[in-house]
């Protein structure tokens, strides 16, 4: 019978949970069950448990289940794992306890959302935006600008003179020149 997860496969996983080097050891008496260290020191337990997906004992590779337990051993969070296109294990959701994680139809749903969900972020990831500051001035007081610009510029001001004048700043200045072309 084939061996459902190698050493290798195990420590990648673990790693992957993993805050700081050495955080997460061994149990001392449970195979595939470790323990959180920082918990650990402040006086809880929690646990980390790997097992094989039970409609997958019969010795094919299929998803791996990995259990959080808080303290008092209660189950808070169930993660699966399964083997992508190239054979090695990649996290695939997060189940809240409770919630049946055998159900196939479930998982589905949950990893075509996850799917969904990773190119929307590669796509929102991928573009850039663009939007002005501010908000946009209102077309009357505007043209009623581009006016008082037009007035003073036909009178033979300079520029200095119409922004302090209009009490506008020089962008402004030259926006409003720019509207009258």
């Amino acid at each position: 019978m084939k061996k459902w997860i190698t050493k290798t496969e195990e420590a990648r996983i673990v790693d992957a949970y993993s805050i700081r080097k050495g955080d997460i050891k061994p149990h001392d008496k449970l195979a595939h069950t470790y323990v959180y260290q920082p918990a650990a020191k402040a006086g809880s337990l929690a646990l980390i448990r790997i097992e094989q997906e039970p409609h997958q004992i019969d010795g094919t590779t299929g998803r791996i289940i990995v259990r959080h337990s808080d303290a008092t051993g209660k189950t808070v969070a169930v993660d699966a794992w399964a083997k992508d296109r190239d054979g090695v294990f990649q996290w695939v959701c997060r189940n809240p306890a409770g919630m049946p994680l055998s159900d196939k139809g479930v998982m589905e749903d949950y990893e075509r959302q996850m799917a969904e969900m990773q190119e929307q972020y590669q796509k929102l990831k991928n573009t850039r935006v663009t939007k002005p500051a501010g908000r946009k001035p209102h077309p009357e007081k505007l043209e009623e600008q581009t006016k008082k610009v037009q007035a003073l510029i036909g009178q033979g001001k300079k520029e200095r003179e119409i922004i302090e004048e209009l009490g506008i700043s020089r962008a402004t200045y030259y926006r409003a020149k720019r509207r009258l072309k």
